[in-house]
């Protein structure tokens, strides 16, 4: 449930006509950043948008990792490509007031990466402790 709410808000953030609400959105995220003290050199704006734009893609390719076990971190990874490949697309050939990136794509793809990886890290470090925890369990 909680990957498809997170989907649809993505893809109503992504596909807006108008380029403002994902520039407000990133606006905002960078104000909080800096509330909470974030160095300026890191505030940015083009560092900035790269590091919001690869954490947008985080916890879709996370949640879905967890939801769908058997697709690896690969083809989330691949399915982040696509995904970002082809919303860029849309936006610099449908849509006027936005314009399609590659470094948005590279930056979307690193955040379907990361969501992937942290839960099969994190299932092998279960994986990993379970077995140890059988190998001492035997008992004489």
């Amino acid at each position: 449930m909680a990957l498809s709410v997170y989907v649809v808000l993505l893809l109503g953030v992504l596909l807006v006509p108008d380029g403002g609400v994902p520039s407000t959105s990133v606006g905002w995220v960078a104000g909080v950043a800096e509330a909470i003290g974030t160095p300026q050199w890191f505030l940015e704006s083009t560092r900035f948008e790269f590091v919001c734009n690869v954490l947008i893609l985080v916890p879709a390719t996370f949640l879905g990792s967890i939801v769908w076990r058997a697709p690896t971190w690969t083809m989330w990874t691949a399915a982040g490509l696509t995904f970002s490949t082809t919303i860029e697309l849309v936006q610099a050939l449908f849509e006027p007031g936005r314009s399609g990136s590659v470094v948005d794509v590279l930056a979307n793809t690193l955040g379907a990466l990361i969501g992937a990886l942290v839960v099969t890290l994190g299932r092998s470090v279960l994986h990993q402790r379970a077995a140890s925890g059988r190998a001492t369990s035997v008992s004489p």
